[in-house]
């Protein structure tokens, strides 16, 4: 299928952007009377948070834009109340049209989960240095969000505010070696 172009929202005239994530300008002359020759854009650098992100102008000025919501706010509509732009393989640089979605932040958050690339997601250990696998990997409202908790440290937590008490690493030490037979 052919790469499909539409009009920047509130650039139209000017710039255009693809169901790829890619952006040109239009023939236009500029105010001073000077004709410019359209093409296509390249992407400044990933940004901080590691999006795509390009410099438009209109009269004289210029404005750094997000690509995917560019691409969105094209083919898609406005952003609705409450909603942020998702890249479903939480790959902030892929801004084709079938990668992105206007969706809630949770659900945002939820796509670096199923991805693998929420930080929590990637813990192979807690502070405390328990593996967090096996019978020590805690269940739960966390896990379900992709958190993964150190069921030792969890039960001597509970255990301590249970008992009115400070939390014990050698409780939680000895809690881990119960669950999985391994001297900490």
């Amino acid at each position: 299928m052919p790469e499909q172009w539409r009009p920047v929202v509130g650039y139209e005239g000017s710039y255009e952007v693809s169901d790829l994530g890619r952006v040109r300008s239009l023939d236009r002359v500029d105010r001073t009377g000077h004709p410019w020759c359209g093409r296509v854009l390249k992407l400044h650098p990933v940004s901080s948070r590691g999006y795509r992100k390009i410099t438009l102008y209109r009269d004289g000025e210029g404005a750094q834009r997000l690509v995917h919501r560019l691409v969105l706010e094209a083919f898609v509509g406005p952003c609705p109340e409450g909603m942020e732009g998702c890249h479903r393989d939480a790959d902030t640089t892929n801004n084709t049209l079938t990668n992105l979605r206007w969706d809630t932040p949770s659900a945002n958050n939820y796509d670096t989960v199923r991805n693998g690339n929420h930080h929590h997601a990637k813990k192979t250990h807690c502070k405390r240095n328990h593996l967090l696998e096996g019978n020590n990997l805690a269940g739960g409202a966390a896990s379900d969000r992709g958190w993964r908790r150190c069921k030792a440290c969890a039960h001597e937590g509970d255990n301590a505010r249970l008992q009115g008490r400070e939390f014990s690493i050698e409780l939680a030490d000895i809690e881990y070696q119960k669950l999985t037979g391994v001297i900490a």
